[in-house]
Order: structure tokens, then sequence, then C-alpha cells
């Protein structure tokens, strides 16, 4: 049985980690509070399911059905909980990229092709090498949650992005 159990463990390594991520946001504005290659923690993220609509059925004459899987892809709205830094670097830039698509800031609205950019998530191991990357494709964020003040409570600080996006790409 311990031999069995080695043998796992061996093939397997350290096992990919569910708290062993970062996320690259590419703003479509400069960014003087981040560095140009630097990528935000997230405490949690759920990476969407890939799956399609419920499959379109032909019925013919005689009850003969054909189903056609590849009608419409969704992509469901994904959120990050993201780790919030001393200087509230990340989530000034976030805010700013919201006022940047709605527009109310300048007044004018931000076209899609101004701000939809790719959203990169990585699961890392233990070593920091990237085990599986994951590509949100057209990404914008749509929200920023607030962050509740709390005298009884000593977590750090953590917020919530949504994202809308049109693709994802695994690697």
């Amino acid at each position: 049985m311990n031999n069995v159990v080695q043998k796992l463990k061996t093939k397997l390594g350290a096992g990919a980690r569910t708290n062993l991520f970062r996320a690259y946001i590419f703003f479509p504005f400069a960014t003087p509070s981040l560095d140009a290659d630097s990528y935000v923690l997230i405490n949690k993220v759920e990476i969407p399911e890939v799956k399609i609509e419920a499959p379109l059925k032909v019925i013919f004459q005689g009850g003969h059905e054909i189903k056609f899987g590849a009608v419409n892809r969704l992509f469901p709205t994904m959120t990050l909980t993201i780790i919030n830094d001393v200087n509230f670097s990340w989530r000034k830039e976030l805010e700013r990229y919201i006022e940047f698509i709605s527009g109310w800031a300048a007044e004018t609205k931000a076209e899609p092709e101004e701000y939809e950019r790719d959203l990169i998530i990585e699961n890392v191991g233990l070593k920091g090498e990237v085990l599986r990357r994951y590509t949100l494709k057209y990404a914008f964020p749509t929200g920023v949650s607030n962050i509740t003040l709390n005298a009884d409570q000593e977590d750090i600080q953590k917020y919530d992005v949504t994202f809308e996006y049109q693709g994802i790409t695994f690697e």
C-alpha cells in the first residue's frame, strides 16, 4: 500500500495547487503606479467552465433526430478576488479602467476596441513555474466591489473585480 502511494506522489509531483496563481491585467492607458511587468496576486478565482448552449436538435420526418453541438459557446462572467496592496495601486487603476469604459469622468464613452484587452491567469508551481495559463480574450472589467472596513477583523483586505470577455484559450 505504501509503495502505491509513493508511486502516485512521484507521478503527480507536488500536484497543481489551487492557491498559487496570479493575473496579468493589461490596461488601455499608462499605469504609472504599476510596474510594466507586474501582476496582481489573486486570493480566489473560479476558472470559467467551457461549455456550449444546449445542442440544436433537428427532428426529421419519422422521428430521426440530429444534434448539432457547436451552435453557441457561452462565456460566463468571471470574478477575481484580489488581495489589496498597501498603496491601493491595483484598485486605483481598476477603478480608473471602469471610468475609462463608462466615460462618466471624460464625458465620452470609450469604444470596445479601446478598452477590450486580454487577461491572463496563471496557475504556478511551488518554484514559480507556470503550470497552466488561461487567457480571457477581449476582457474588460464591469465592476470593482466594495472593501468592508471592520475593526473586529484582522484579515488582509480583498475585493472582487468582475470581468466580461469574448473567448478563452488554455495553454
